[in-house]
């Protein structure tokens, strides 16, 4: 059978692909920002370092700034982006200041289309969910796959 042939090589590509992810998230991790929760946990210790604040949801907006939230903690973001809005996704970088505490923002990247993109993702999940009956069928009250 064809599948027996490929089986070991394709094993070997899915382990060569795993080890790769494995060495880029630890190169990531070592050279990424230090997370807020640290930073917010001991200020003075990270005064001055660059945080990252990803896929945070902006609650509020003054001319000074605005303000980001995500499970719970809400961080104030001095500058940054232009046109913002409460309710947009945004992610940004910037250096942690203790004293505030605050962020004064050096980038960021407002996701316009997350709102879709989470729809879509939802869609795509009740599509398959909907056409299981299509896939299986219970028989002897056993799940049996069809075909």
């Amino acid at each position: 059978m064809v599948l027996d042939r490929v089986r070991v090589p394709v094993i070997v590509a899915c382990l060569l692909a795993m080890g790769w992810m494995g060495w880029e998230a630890t190169r990531f991790a070592e050279t990424r920002s230090v997370g807020i929760r640290a930073a917010l946990r001991d200020p003075p210790a990270f005064d001055g370092a660059e945080v990252l604040l990803m896929m945070w949801t902006v609650q509020a907006v003054d001319p000074a700034g605005w303000v980001a939230e995500k499970y719970g903690r809400t961080v104030a973001v001095r500058g940054g982006c232009e046109g913002l809005r409460p309710g947009q996704t945004v992610t940004a970088t910037g250096r942690f200041r203790a004293d505030g505490p605050a962020v004064d923002a050096t980038w960021c990247e407002v996701h316009h289309w997350r709102r879709a993109k989470q729809g879509l993702g939802v869609l795509g999940a009740l599509l398959a969910l909907a056409t299981l009956p299509w896939a299986f069928r219970i028989e002897g009250g056993r799940l049996v796959e069809r075909g």
